[in-house]
């Protein structure tokens, strides 16, 4: 398990990108097309490029339009 900044949505535009699959789930918290949160539960071995993206503030715009996953946003990492 993996859990790092917010977790829920509480700004107005904050944008959830969330999936429950084999057993796992993960989820991404975006404001501001930066990510502000995530938990990873099952596997968590993307939890070091997630921390670094959080901490960088690295910018997530390209990839999240109108129909992103949560496979496009490990892709990202």
């Amino acid at each position: 398990m993996f859990s790092i900044g917010q977790f829920s949505p509480s700004v107005e535009g904050d944008r959830l990108v969330a999936e429950s699959k084999d057993g796992g789930y993960k989820s991404f918290l975006f404001r501001d097309w930066k990510m502000i949160g995530s938990i990873l539960l099952g596997d968590d071995s993307m939890a070091n490029k997630v921390k670094a993206a959080m901490e960088g503030k690295r910018d997530f715009s390209s990839i999240l339009g109108e129909t992103v996953d949560a496979a496009s946003v490990l892709s990202a990492l």
